[in-house]
């Protein structure tokens, strides 16, 4: 579902562009009548094609669709080769966040009505922001039962279930794991393959990346330790 969303949200991010390059190009080339009775004394615009382009990209509307572009285009670039290069994926992923908040003032330079995208956009970042900075503080840390190495480098990580997770965590989802001793800032997601009625949150993977890899080495190391 999140990449079918991602995918439509592209076509329509797309498709506005489009539409905004269009725009630019008849305003550039408008009578002046045309543009007063468009949008009143809210524009001034240059006499040269090439200046009114500049004009409208230097509005607070232009500024923060460059932004937005550019942003949507860095990051869906690299979500192509994600399990290659999860780390640039992971990084350049989060620069969506940066184009919702350009998204926030794009429209409040009220060129043609008044602006409404705050409106849309507030809530979703809010409710995106709780459990992601929920997962940073320590009550999100979970006490590590078992950890073992299996056939076929995969790697076995049992983790305590906490009360929250009955009416958090349901069957077939995934969760978001973080190893400090291996890397403090990466969160990599893995389903869950523990049963909803296990007394414990199960996970399965193998080494297929660096970090992965670094993991398994890591939970090696302490077996043989043990």
């Amino acid at each position: 579902i999140h990449i079918m969303i991602g995918i439509v949200f592209a076509l329509f991010a797309a498709s506005h562009t489009a539409a905004h390059i269009c725009d630019i190009h008849r305003f550039g080339k408008a009578d002046e009548e045309d543009i007063y009775a468009l949008f009143g004394e809210r524009v001034d615009p240059p006499e040269t094609y090439a200046g009114r382009w500049g004009y409208m990209l230097s509005t607070r509307a232009g500024i923060t669709g460059v932004i937005m572009v550019v942003c949507l285009t860095v990051a869906y670039s690299f979500a192509f080769n994600r399990r290659k290069h999860f780390n640039r994926f992971w990084y350049t992923h989060h620069l969506l966040l940066v184009m919702l908040i350009a998204l926030c003032f794009h429209g409040t330079g009220n060129l043609l009505e008044h602006f409404q995208s705050v409106y849309w956009v507030i809530g979703p970042l809010v409710l995106y922001a709780i459990p992601r900075v929920w997962r940073e503080t320590p009550l999100s840390a979970m006490f590590v039962e078992k950890m073992e190495v299996k056939k076929g480098d995969v790697v076995q990580l049992r983790l305590k279930k906490p009360r929250w997770f009955a009416w958090m965590g349901q069957a077939g989802t995934y969760g978001f794991l973080n190893v400090p001793e291996v890397s403090r800032p990466e969160w990599h997601p893995f389903t869950i393959s523990s049963a909803p009625s296990d007394e414990y949150v199960e996970f399965h993977f193998r080494r297929v990346g660096k970090w992965t890899g670094k993991v398994h080495d890591l939970f090696a190391a302490k077996a043989d330790e043990a």
